[in-house]
C-alpha cells in the first residue's frame, strides 16, 4: 500500500485526485508493520535517437499519459556523463542498448552528417556504444542511479559486469555455448507466464504470477555468488509450460531462466526486464514494473514504522 501522512490540507487534495484518477482512499489510524519507504518525484530521462525509435516513442507517449515528468536524452549527452547531477532515472526501452559495437541498437540505419541537420538536432546524432556510453551508465549507477532497462536492453546486465549469463544457450561437444538455433527453440510475439516475487517493492501490486508480452527477449540465468553480489530474482519461468496465448517453439528451455531482475551497482540499482513490459504502451499489466522501479529504486528507507494517522490508496 501507499500511505499519505493525514495533514490539514490532505482531504481535499485526495478528494480531488480520487474524483479526477478514479482512485480509491481508505482512512486508517495506524502504519502497518513492515519496512517503509519515502517516495520523491525523480528527474527522469528516456533514452531516445536521432529521428526518434518505436519504443522509445511509445514509452514517451506511455509516460506522458500518467503524467510522469521527463526529458528525452541522446548518445551524446549520455556519453559526456556526469549525468548524477541531472537525472535520477534512465529509461532503455528495447533496442535501446546493443548487444555488441556495431551491431543492434534502435536507429539502426544510417544517420545524416552534423552538416545535413539543422543546428538545434545536431546533439540529438550519434550511438550508444559499449565502448563510450556503458563506462558512463556504470558511473551513473555507481553515483546513486537509477537504470530501468527492458526488453532488448536487458543485455546491459552482461555490460555492466553485473553476474549473470544468457540462459538460451546449449554446450556444444567441444564444450563451448551457442545460443539456442532456431530450429530448437523461436518464440515470436506471444504471452507467457512467470512466477513473481512479490515481497520485492518492485512488484507491488501483482500477484504471485503474472502474465508478459515475450518476444524473442533476454532470458537471463544469475551466478551462484548473485545474491552476495546484490542481485536479486524479481520474476522468473518456473514451467516447461509457460505459454498463455500465441506459439513457443520450445517453450520447455524457458524454465529455471530469470525474467527479471533487481541489481545494485554502487550506490545505485539497476532492474532488468526481459519481457516487453511496455510493448506499444499496450501491456497493462506489466506498467506497474516500470513505475514501481522509478519509485522504488529512488526510494530512501523511512525507518520503522510509527504510529500515526493516514489515509491508504489501495
Amino acid at each position: 500500500m501507499i500511505f499519505i501522512t493525514a495533514k490539514p490540507s490532505t482531504k481535499a487534495v485526495l478528494d480531488k485526485a480520487a474524483l479526477d484518477l478514479g482512485l480509491n482512499f481508505t482512512a486508517v489510524t495506524a502504519r502497518p508493520s513492515g519496512a517503509l519507504y519515502k517516495l520523491t518525484k525523480p528527474r527522469i530521462g528516456l533514452a531516445d535517437v536521432y529521428g526518434g525509435s518505436m519504443p522509445s516513442g511509445h514509452v514517451r507517449w506511455l509516460l506522458e499519459q500518467f503524467e510522469f515528468d521527463f526529458e528525452r536524452v541522446f548518445p551524446q549527452a549520455l556519453d559526456a556523463g556526469n549525468l548524477k547531477s541531472k537525472f535520477d532515472v534512465l529509461l532503455f526501452p528495447d533496442g535501446g542498448i546493443p548487444e555488441t559495437d556495431g551491431g543492434g541498437g534502435f536507429g539502426g540505419g544510417r544517420q545524416p552528417g552534423a552538416n545535413e541537420v539543422p543546428e538545434e538536432y545536431r546533439a540529438h546524432l550519434g550511438r550508444v556504444t559499449i565502448k563510450s556510453t556503458i563506462p558512463k551508465l556504470k558511473e551513473f549507477a555507481e553515483a546513486g542511479g537509477v537504470i530501468v532497462a527492458f526488453g532488448g536492453s536487458a543485455v546491459l546486465g552482461h555490460h555492466l559486469g553485473l553476474p549473470m549469463s544468457d540462459h538460451l544457450v546449449e554446450i556444444q561437444q567441444d564444450g563451448s555455448e551457442r545460443a539456442l538455433p532456431r530450429e530448437k527453440y523461436y518464440i515470436p510475439g506471444s504471452i507467457l507466464s512467470v512466477a513473481v516475487d512479490n515481497t520485492n517493492p518492485v512488484a507491488f501490486g501483482y500477484e504471485k504470477k503474472v502474465d508478459v508480452f515475450f518476444d524473442n527477449s533476454p532470458v537471463l540465468d544469475l551466478a551462484p555468488n548473485a545474491a552476495l553480489a546484490g542481485v536479486k530474482t524479481v520474476a522468473w519461468y518456473d514451467s516447461k509450460q509457460t505459454l498463455r496465448s500465441g506459439w513457443a517453439w520450445g517453450q520447455h528451455y524457458l524454465e529455471g531462466g530469470t525474467a527479471a531482475v533487481e541489481a545494485r551497482l554502487g550506490k545505485g540499482k539497476v532492474f532488468l526486464f526481459g519481457p516487453e513490459i511496455t510493448f506499444r504502451a499496450q501491456p497493462h499489466g506489466t506498467f506497474k514494473f516500470l513505475f514501481n522501479s522509478i519509485f522504488y529504486g529512488t526510494s530512501t528507507a523511512a525507518g520503522a514504522p510509527t504510529t500515526t494517522t493516514t489515509a491508504s490508496q489501495q
